[in-house]
């Protein structure tokens, strides 16, 4: 899959061309995976997990970061440990600031990875509405000091301490656990969603806009098979409802 993920980044100029050397093979090789891993994750998202207060939030659920911090942070460690082992990546629950030292985020969760001293911050739903907002970059990466200085100041909880921690993880652990599986289903199958959006045009537009007259026009012209819309619809609808990590995704009234 084409990486679509925009990165904001906090990194200084190093001491050194060799640390210089080391740090821009460490960018690389994190906005890679990084870029990757977002990419997979927003397919596996899902209402199961989904912090609770944000559960029944309309736009919470699939290709939406609302309330995923917690749980793809926890996911994004096991995955920088397999991908890149070494690096002894933590997450953390805290509080993020802007330049002028406002609360942009509040009991958000993102990744650290110590180096040398200084640590990387990889935050991979920073764009969630109670993140740093919908008009905040997909992922912010970059050495915590510089990010403090230029945009985004990461600040663990005062009272985040073990026993906080394993409060919290308690808490979220039943959603990492459908993240990691759902995201590993997702990242088995790559081949399929590559082909899925990659290889088919997706006309949107409103009700009675001529995107089926549209569809028959390329039909003629594109090596395209066309599927008219409300069968797409309802082809969808079926799915979602028959998705057993969906449930309550939606709940129509058959009465009616």
């Amino acid at each position: 899959m084409e990486p679509t993920t925009d990165l904001f980044y906090g990194m200084s100029a190093p001491n050194s061309p060799e640390k210089a050397e080391k740090d821009r093979e460490l960018v690389e090789k994190l906005e890679t995976e990084i870029t990757e891993f977002r990419n997979i994750v927003e397919i596996a998202w899902s209402r199961n997990t989904v912090y609770p207060r944000l559960k029944d939030n309309p736009k919470a659920g699939r290709f939406s970061s609302l309330g995923q911090c917690g749980a793809t942070a926890r996911l994004l460690e096991d995955v920088i440990n397999e991908k890149l082992p070494g690096l002894n990546p933590k997450n953390y629950v805290g509080r993020v600031f802007d330049s002028e030292g406002n609360i942009v985020a509040n009991n958000h969760a993102w990744v650290e990875i110590q180096l040398d001293e200084d640590s990387v911050v990889i935050d991979v739903t920073a764009d969630q509405e109670e993140g740093l907002g919908i008009n905040a970059p997909k992922v912010v990466i970059g050495f915590k000091k510089d990010l403090a200085k230029n945009k985004y100041d990461y600040r663990v909880s005062e009272d985040d301490d073990d026993l906080t921690m394993q409060k919290s993880e308690s808490r979220s652990f039943e959603r990492y656990k459908t993240l990691k599986t759902r995201f590993e289903r997702v990242r088995n199958n790559m081949d399929y969603y590559n082909e899925l959006f990659q290889s088919n045009i997706f006309i949107i537009a409103p009700v009675g806009a001529g995107k089926t007259e549209l569809l028959k026009g390329l039909q003629k012209s594109l090596p395209y098979k066309g599927i008219d819309v409300g069968k797409l619809f309802r082809t969808a609808s079926y799915l979602v409802l028959n998705d057993p990590e969906e449930e309550n995704n939606i709940n129509p009234d058959l009465d009616k």
